[in-house]
Parts: structure tokens; C-alpha cells; sequence
């Protein structure tokens, strides 16, 4: 079931009421009608699938999720956030179990909420979150950016009252937004400096992922320390959309979502299904459990905006050398083709990518090889005469490969790089549309 809160602003979380089995309960709670009411516009609801995998940094063993971390801000009201004489800032806090009323057996029952959506760093002020979270350039200039407020050890007390003006920020402009009912949901965001130990994190740029891929996201869910939530699967897509079993709260809005494999962004987290409901025995009330995804159910599944549609109105990335060439790929027994790109000076990097844009009805006829400015070459796709249409795709996750690229590499970046694909059995031909390498 597709809710929004700012359409049913006193169903779920001011003055709460959420249909249980019998009818609707109401929860009656000022100081979180004041809180929610003033950002009706940004929480949506989200919901549990299965075993709730939502966890503290500290608890955390996925090294790029504990490495990302840094990079995920909450979004809050600007008057919650109170400069002081030092330059620091207090962070205005909500009990979350108190004031959800919440059964005390709920995870996370004695943290504070802070924020009300959660963002993404994509460069070094640049910042995407949900379009219903940012609407426009009054409600950005009404929000501050916060980044930290995450819980790295297991008896650490966040300290809202001192948080360094270094993770403190305020709205500049809007590049983009949108936040259409049911469908596209984005803000791209300028910040009014640049962000201090932070980088911008990678997104997809080639290819799609695919149905039952494994993801992860981080962000604020109700507005709590940062969270990472993994064992999540792709369970389906569409051309603007993808459709996760990933645990998300309410304030989860914005959150980016992570190809596990690969790293890259797939997607921002845009709404879901019913984050509560009341237990009449206890009088309080517990997460939603699902133990299945199904659309146009209280179970719909957690919809993200895919990363492909926010890519026109994203700042060019750094460390992409990239060519579109549009050449065909003749049948065989033709040597096959080459495109080159030049790179035209050094740069730091610890792992290289290389996205190959391909379109073609029969991939398994394809051989595709790489080839340094020193002269050395690796074979990247084999053709092994299976079936397939396109290839569209980021080699380089695979360790060896990945090991390979780098050696490939170590005479030297500076130069033209050569790509040369062929075609090996008869029949079936193609066009090179795009190809690059990302240094990382």
C-alpha cells in the first residue's frame, strides 16, 4: 500500500493513527505533531522485510558501507539547528520510542531523532536526496544539512549539543527537483561551501542492474543515528523505478542505495509500505513485519528513483575518461574495430573500472580487449558463442581482473588507451555506442 504522509498527516505519525486489526487506534502527542507537522512534506512510510537488518556503524563489517558512511547527511529543519559562540552547532533531538510510543521491546527504542530525510555527498557540494524532500528552493533554503550524528562505537553518546561546524550546512540552490505522485522523486542540491573530509560517491553510469542483484543502503530511518541496512535484493525495475525488500523507515527518504557487488549508487529511496502498527494487548506500537514483497499490497516493496533518470542534472564525475564513438562492429571475418581515449595526466586511484556500452544480438559472438598506452593489452570479454542481447555492463568488480587492470596500468596512465572489439562468428552485428575508464 503507497502512503505518503504529507497526505495522511494524522494516520501515522502526528497524532498517530494506524489501522489495526480491529479499526483505528489514535495516539495523541504534541511535541511529535510539531515535529512531523512541520515536515510533512519529507517523511513517507517504509517498512520491515523479514529479519530487521538495520544496524549502528559499529556493528557494521561491510568495509565499503563503514568507508560510505561519511558521506550520507540528514536533512532537518534549519530551526532545529542552533549555532553557538563557539561556532559549533546544537542539534535539536526527539525521544523516538517515547514519542513514537513505541513497545519498549523496539530496536533503538532510547535514540534520539534528528532529521526528517536523508541525502547522499555526489561531489564536493553536491548533494541528492528525494524531490519530496527538498520541492523546492524555499523548502532547501529552510534545510540544513548535517553530516556525522552516527553512533561508531557501542557505548558512544552522540553528542547533539557540540556538533563541529565542519558537518554543519546550509542550502545554496537547486539544480533539480521533481516528486511526482507514484513516480519520479529527486533533488540535486548545491551546498553554500564545499564539504570539508568528505567525498562524493560513485554512481552508475553504464549498463542497468538486474532482477535479484543484493543491496545495501545507508541513511536516517525515523530520523535516528546514521544506519546501514543490508541483505537487501533488487525485486524488480522499471524504466524510473526499482522495487527493494530493503528495511526502510520513514526519514529513510533520500537514502542511497548501493549495488553490493559493484559499489555504485542504483538509486534513491523514495517511498514504501506502513512503517507501524498497534498492539492493543500492549498498548503501543511495533514495526510492520513483511514476509513477502508484492505489489499493490500492505507489503508493496521499498520503490527507489533509478540513478539513470537524476544522471542528466548530476555534476560530471571525476576520474571518468570517456568516449562515444557510435561505430559499428562489422560481422565476422572482419579484425573488428578500435576506439581510443587519452588520458592527459596522473592521478591518484586504488582500483580501475572499465564500462562498456555495447548494443548487439548475440554478445556471446563479441571479444573485447584493452590495450595501455605502453602497448600491453588484456583480453576483458571472451566470446564463447552463448546467447545474449547487449552488453552493457562495469568489468573490473572481479578480483582478477581487477588485479589485472591494475597491472595494465603501471607503466603509466598518460596516453591513448585502445579498445578494440570483434566479432567472431557470423550473422549477428552491433554498434559500439560508449565506452570509459574511472579511475577509483
Amino acid at each position: 500500500m503507497k502512503l505518503k504522509n504529507y497526505l495522511l498527516k494524522f494516520s501515522l505519525y502526528a497524532s498517530v493513527a494506524l489501522i489495526g486489526a480491529c479499526g483505528v487506534n489514535y495516539v495523541s502527542n504534541k511535541n511529535l505533531e510539531d515535529f512531523i507537522s512541520s515536515n510533512e512534506n519529507s517523511i513517507e512510510t517504509k517498512v520491515i522485510y523479514g529479519e530487521d537488518n538495520r544496524k549502528d556503524l559499529y556493528s557494521v563489517n561491510n568495509d565499503r558501507a563503514k568507508k560510505f558512511e561519511a558521506s550520507v547527511v540528514g536533512l532537518t529543519r534549519k530551526s532545529r539547528v542552533v549555532k553557538k559562540s563557539n561556532g559549533n552547532y546544537t542539534v535539536l533531538v526527539n525521544s523516538y520510542g517515547k514519542e513514537r510510543q513505541l513497545c519498549k521491546s523496539e530496536r533503538f527504542y532510547d535514540q534520539k531523532m534528528t532529521t526528517h530525510c536523508s541525502g547522499v555527498l555526489i561531489n564536493k557540494n553536491t548533494i541528492l536526496t528525494a524531490g519530496h524532500c527538498i520541492p523546492d528552493l524555499k523548502k532547501c533554503k529552510d534545510t540544513t544539512f548535517v553530516f556525522g550524528l552516527t553512533k561508531h562505537k557501542k557505548n558512544q553518546n552522540i553528542n547533539y549539543s557540540d556538533v563541529p561546524a565542519n558537518n554543519v550546512y546550509q542550502c545554496k540552490g537547486v539544480v533539480y527537483t521533481v516528486a511526482e505522485l507514484g513516480g519520479l522523486d529527486f533533488a540535486v542540491v548545491t551546498l553554500d561551501r564545499n564539504v570539508k573530509n568528505r567525498k562524493g560517491l560513485s554512481y552508475r553510469q553504464f549498463g542497468q542492474p538486474k532482477k535479484g542483484d543484493d543491496l545495501f543502503m545507508i541513511g536516517k530511518p525515523s530520523g535516528l543515528p546514521t544506519k546501514v541496512t543490508e541483505a537487501g535484493k533488487l525485486h524488480s525495475l522499471s524504466l524510473s523505478i526499482l522495487r527493494t525488500d530493503l528495511d526502510a523507515y520513514g526519514a529513510n527518504s533520500g537514502s542511497p542505495i548501493f549495488n553490493t557487488k559493484t559499489g555504485d549508487i542504483e538509486g534513491i529511496l523514495i517511498r514504501g509500505a506502513l512503517d507501524f502498527v498497534y498492539d492493543r494487548n500492549e498498548n503501543c506500537f511495533r514495526s510492520h513485519v513483511c514476509d513477502y514483497v508484492k505489489k499493490d499490497t500492505q507489503c508493496t516493496g521499498e520503490e527507489a528513483t533509478r540513478i539513470s533518470k537524476v544522471l542528466p542534472y548530476l555534476p560530471t564525475r571525476l576520474n571518468l575518461f570517456e568516449e562515444s564513438p557510435g561505430i559499428d562492429i562489422p560481422d565476422s571475418p572482419a579484425d573488428g574495430i578500435y576506439s581510443s581515449l587519452t588520458i592527459e595526466s596522473d592521478t591518484n586511484y586504488s582500483e580501475i573500472f572499465v564500462h562498456i556500452d555495447i548494443e548487439h544480438t548475440w554478445t556471446g559472438d563479441l571479444t573485447v580487449s584493452l590495450t595501455s598506452p605502453s602497448g600491453d593489452s588484456i583480453t576483458l570479454v571472451d566470446n564463447s558463442g552463448s546467447a545474449g542481447d547487449n552488453l552493457k555492463v562495469t568489468l573490473g568488480n572481479d578480483k582478477e581482473l581487477q588485479q589485472e587492470l591494475i597491472r595494465l596500468a603501471e607503466s603509466g596512465l598518460v596516453g591513448n588507451w585502445k579498445l578494440k572489439v570483434s566479432d567472431g562468428f557470423s550473422r549477428d552485428v552491433g554498434v559500439l555506442n560508449r565506452w570509459a575508464l574511472e579511475l577509483k
